[in-house]
């Protein structure tokens, strides 16, 4: 039987052949139906190939989308979890089929390096047995690909298409977006959007305030929620407004003004409304120069996306009971967790929370969740007595959590957060426990993605980083992660153009992360130029990046390795990124000179050994017993679960027979060290 099932037109084989041919080269064995010979059961050996294969590829066409054989095949590999859709001709999807991302290859001209194409084979990786749930066969990839990850850029044009459409009901109608989590009959209540109120009739202003209500709609209608649109154009009265929403069953009620400043700003104050009480839960002000309205638009949907989130989780079927005053405190808290430097603020609002309302799991997890990274924070660390009472209530507040909601994603994210960062088969048992419970938790998706880079498998860490970044956005952090991922998978262009999104929407975090996708793998002369103007990122870099920027342009790694060790005689908390530096100007045995006088520790950053800048690491015989002492060999040969540098084999490097020389070493190490008779 064959790993690969592809469904197709009869019509679009000439198209379809190239596409089998590449992936064939990729190591994938494929089935489609012209192997069939003469005397076989068309039906049955179709059905038996199609149950057996644990990806189905679907290439929709304007030919494929009306095949009731192609249809047929698509809803088996979603019911089953392992559809990887592909489409050509902009083929407008089945509706049923609308919901999963279908990579666009018009443009891959049968290219095995186009990102497009690399794309589609990351997304069918990420289906594989054994690449997924450590725990079964593959249910977690499943979990994870139900939807597969839009990537921003790629998915700009549909995200016009859509905002367009949303946009022209809104004017034509005066419609109130309806969203409620699928399946709506036993989801927690909806959101109505109201389209935002204009201070005058200018058409900035107007096509401004749609474009919001529409991006807000897409936002969340993305993230597994469904819309429906009300015909009938809403009163400007805010109670008249409540009302009609409570009628169309909703709980929670978005809307603001947007209005245009006689100094050429946009200025937008929105709010999240309780329907029932009338209560104001949430606002938030925002504030660009028309010229940026584009990037203002896409701030405000992301924000209020966010804080939606939240309120639906907060009033879910197991969410305890928080209304009024306690949940705005609640929102509050939800928002500074995903702010620069809120964290603090944040635990004090959730201790608050707690206190008042114990049966609140939202909350509790919640302050698990910045409790861990507090208690943990090596940038900021808390002194140790109070260090480890933070631990204690981070343990304690999962615990709460998971006894009043033992289906909460956030509560299991914090207990990994608590386990040491190389206990990797510790971590991915926790998250695949999660998982099974709360597939779509962004929470857990982000750690997942952490655990695959920091094993090596940068291809799945990408595909479930843009996940995690999809399912929360509202987080900077998720999205840098995920520009940050693309860009280990050697696709620095991709990464860029992520990076400069959420730039866009976040300019602090955000020009941060562009900066330093730029400076290790981008063009150097730009983040030199971001240095040099402290600007875009490059105001708070300090001279290790002026040094790795002007070394990476001279081809000249001696002063990254003056620096290196300059650095390293102060202060041995800069390994990882002395390390990274090395590795970025191709100086690997300096690197594996500071590695051999400064042994990593149990914090050491591991995927800072499988970036693309790292591959002469990777192939030196000095790379196998370091990655032994990590325990990273006895993680990959008791899961079977290697890095992608070891799939597929090489023919001038044998990965798994190099590790078998070095496996158990880290437990040898540990043997010798116990004193006798234990």
């Amino acid at each position: 039987m064959a790993d690969l099932f592809i469904s197709y037109a009869r019509a679009d084989r000439s198209r379809v052949a190239p596409l089998v041919a590449a992936l064939e080269a990729q190591g994938f064995s494929v089935w489609w139906d012209p192997e069939i010979i003469p005397g076989q059961e068309f039906d049955r050996l179709i059905a038996e190939e199609l149950d057996k294969a644990w990806a189905v590829i679907v290439v929709w066409t304007p030919t494929s989308v009306e095949s009731v054989w192609v249809r047929g095949e698509a809803r088996e590999g979603r019911e089953r979890g392992v559809l990887a859709p592909a489409r050509f001709d902009n083929a407008r999807l089945p509706i049923d089929m609308r919901a999963i991302h279908a990579t666009d290859l018009d443009g891959w001209n049968e290219d095995p390096n186009n990102r497009e194409f690399r794309q589609l084979v990351r997304a069918i990786r990420a289906l594989e047995p054994g690449r997924g749930d450590s725990n079964s066969s593959g249910g977690m990839a499943q979990a994870l690909h139900l939807r597969a990850p839009a990537r921003a850029p790629q998915d700009s044009r549909h995200r016009r298409v859509w905002a367009a459409a949303a946009a022209a009901l809104l004017a034509a109608a005066g419609g109130a977006f309806i969203l409620a989590r699928s399946p709506a009959a036993q989801g927690p209540p909806g959101i109505a959007v109201m389209p935002f109120h204009t201070a005058s009739g200018d058409a900035l202003e107007r096509g401004f305030a749609q474009g919001v209500a529409a991006q807000v709609a897409d936002g969340l209608m993305k993230a597994d929620l469904k819309v429906v649109t009300q015909e009938e154009g809403p009163p400007a009265d805010s109670a008249a407004r409540r009302s009609q929403a409570a009628k169309l069953g909703a709980r929670f009620m978005v809307d603001g003004v947007a209005t245009r400043s006689t100094d050429h700003r946009l200025v937008v104050d929105a709010h999240l409304d309780d329907v029932r009480s009338g209560q104001l839960l949430w606002s938030a002000h925002f504030d660009r120069p028309d010229s940026q309205s584009q990037a203002l638009q896409e701030q405000v949907a992301a924000k209020i996306a966010g804080v939606a989130h939240c309120a639906l989780d907060a009033k879910g079927p197991s969410g305890g009971q928080a209304d009024g005053g306690l949940l705005g405190i609640y929102l509050k808290a939800c928002d500074l967790m995903h702010t620069s430097g809120g964290d603090v603020q944040a635990r004090d609002l959730l201790r608050q929370v707690v206190k008042q309302q114990p049966s609140f799991a939202p909350a509790w997890s919640a302050l698990a969740t910045v409790s861990a990274a507090a208690a943990k924070d090596s940038d900021d660390p808390l002194p140790p007595d109070e260090a480890a009472r933070t631990l204690t209530e981070a343990r304690e507040s999962a615990r709460r959590a998971l006894a009043l909601n033992p289906r909460d994603g956030a509560a299991y994210a914090a207990l990994v957060d608590l386990e040491p960062r190389h206990s990797w088969q510790a971590r991915e048992a926790i998250i695949a426990r999660g998982l099974a419970l709360a597939p779509n938790n962004p929470e857990l998706v982000s750690r997942r993605a952490g655990v695959l880079a920091e094993t090596g498998r940068m291809n799945e860490a990408a595909a479930n980083g843009e996940r995690a970044a999809e399912l929360d956005p509202l987080s900077p952090q998720k999205a840098i992660d995920a520009a940050m991922y693309e860009a280990w998978t050697y696709d620095e262009r991709g990464a860029e153009d992520m990076a400069e999104r959420a730039s866009r929407i976040w300019p602090d975090d955000g020009a941060t992360g562009l900066f330093v996708i730029l400076a290790r793998g981008g063009d150097p002369r730009k983040a030199l130029a971001a240095l040099q103007n402290r600007s875009s990122g490059g105001a708070a870099m300090g001279p290790g990046w002026d040094a790795l920027v002007k070394a990476r342009i001279s081809h000249d790694p001696s002063k990254v390795v003056a620096y290196t060790n300059l650095v390293l005689t102060r202060t041995l908390g800069y390994i990882d990124f002395a390390i990274l530096n090395l590795e970025n100007v191709g100086a690997m045995d300096a690197a594996f000179a500071v590695l051999a006088r400064h042994p990593p520790g149990p914090d050491f950053d591991t995927t800072i050994l499988f970036r693309p800048y790292a591959e002469g690491m990777r192939h030196d015989p000095r790379f196998m017993p370091l990655a032994a002492r990590l325990g990273l060999v006895d993680y990959w040969r008791a899961t079977n679960h290697w890095p992608d540098f070891c799939l597929p084999p090489q023919k001038t490097y044998d990965c798994k027979a190099a590790a078998a020389l070095h496996g158990s070493l880290q437990s040898a190490n540990s043997a010798a060290a116990r004193p006798p008779g234990h």
